[in-house]
């Protein structure tokens, strides 16, 4: 392929067959192919034998076409570290001008900047006492108007909104309006009549749901309303209504407990023992079925709520007694002898947690766990032939010993 010496910097410029002008790719100088530029075949560039030139053909790059003060001072330094290579040394020397150069320039910009900033502020001084007559023009123009409409034309369509908000019962919406009129008129009035509206209102509310059988509702309400006419009369009435309405429909835990809460008044203290007869009523009744479908877990629950009703007290005793034995039955007797010892002198309670050690340390014999075995034999050696199998656990411990 064709090829030629740059005219600018000497870098070889590789250009294809019948091209006429070409750009060097070091310094950028667009220039024509002269006729007497060679083509001898594949390019041979003078990287393929020093590996420096492309080094050298970047730096070349950079100093001629970076105008950057720190790319420019780096430059020079990387043909500082060259030496003598090629004309490094007279390259550095250019990089290092071009540096002085930029400097100069930047500097005159910042006085050219420094100038016009000056004649900008000294225009601006001039039309200020101009600007500020005008600004008050303006100022009077608009702000009067303005303010005579936040004085008086607002604050009167705003108070006859709110009058309007509350005409319709629609106290807090007018409120807040009242509350930013900020004493404009007769808001601070009003005020206190919207709030008596509420007041009023959340009555009639809680009246209305009164009438209506809504007694839990209703109690809520007078509740809120405090001291507001007869509300908490009516509030304790709500209770009454509805702790007697909780044992019409038999639900006596909750009636109960409302009964409780309204103490003397009325027949509540009557009721109350007639709901908890009730409820003591229903919960054994539960127990007993529950007994009966064999989950004595649940049934032992609900007779320890009713303690002290009918015979709730011995049927607690009854469940955990069976519910033992059936620990016991499935071998897990440490189970066992807690709910044994929970029911105390029931049955034969105390005699089957003797039977529980015995049988553990049965099992611990069976295994040669003879510590172990000991261990539960000492506790019971009255009963059976403990005292035997613990002299035999001795003899086989001092075997191993």
């Amino acid at each position: 392929m064709p090829r030629f010496e740059c005219s600018k910097c000497g870098s070889l410029v590789v250009v294809g067959q019948g091209v006429e002008t070409a750009t060097c790719n070091v310094c950028g100088k667009k220039q024509s192919v002269p006729a007497e530029a060679v083509d001898d075949g594949p390019v041979a560039t003078r990287s393929n034998y020093d590996p420096q030139w492309d080094h050298y053909e970047k730096l070349l790059h950079k100093a001629r076409r970076y105008s950057d003060i720190r790319i420019l001072k780096e430059t020079a330094e990387e043909f500082d570290r060259l030496g003598d290579y090629e004309d490094s040394r007279e390259m550095a020397q250019f990089c290092r001008k071009r540096i002085s150069e930029e400097e100069i320039k930047r500097q005159d910009e910042v006085r050219l900047q420094e100038i016009k900033d000056q004649r900008q502020l000294k225009g601006r001084k001039k039309n200020r006492l101009v600007m500020w007559l005008m600004n008050i023009g303006v100022v009077m123009i608009f702000v009067v108007p303005a303010l005579l409409f936040n004085a008086i034309i607002s604050p009167n369509r705003d108070y006859n909104k709110a009058e309007s908000l509350m005409a319709k019962g629609r106290y807090e919406d007018a409120i807040d309006i009242f509350v930013d009129l900020d004493g404009f008129k007769d808001s601070e009035d009003r005020i206190a009549e919207c709030e008596a509206g509420i007041l009023e209102t959340k009555y009639n509310n809680a009246v209305d749901a009164m009438n209506n059988g809504r007694f839990s509702s209703a109690q809520s309400g007078f509740e809120l309303l405090n001291d507001y006419k007869d509300s908490a009369a009516l509030a304790v009435e709500c209770r009454y209504q509805n702790a007697c309405v909780l044992l019409e429909k038999r639900n006596y835990e909750r009636a109960f407990k409302e009964f409780r809460e309204l103490g003397d008044y009325k027949d509540s203290e009557e009721l109350l023992m007639v709901s908890q007869e009730a409820y003591n009523e229903q919960r054994y009744n539960s127990a007993i079925k529950e007994m009966n479908d064999g989950d004595y877990e649940m049934a032992r629950i609900f007779f320890k709520g009713i303690s002290g009703y009918k015979d709730s007290d011995t049927l607690v005793a009854e469940c955990g007694y069976i519910l033992a034995v059936r620990y016991m039955d499935n071998e897990r007797y440490d189970r066992a002898q807690e709910e044994f010892a929970d029911i105390g002198d029931y049955k034969d309670s105390q005699e089957l947690i003797k039977e529980c050690s015995y049988r553990k340390a049965a099992g611990y014999m069976e295994r040669e766990q003879y510590q172990q075995a000991l261990k539960e034999l000492e506790k019971i050696l009255e009963y059976k032939d403990a005292a035997d199998l613990a002299e035999q656990a001795r003899a086989k411990l001092a075997l191993t010993e």
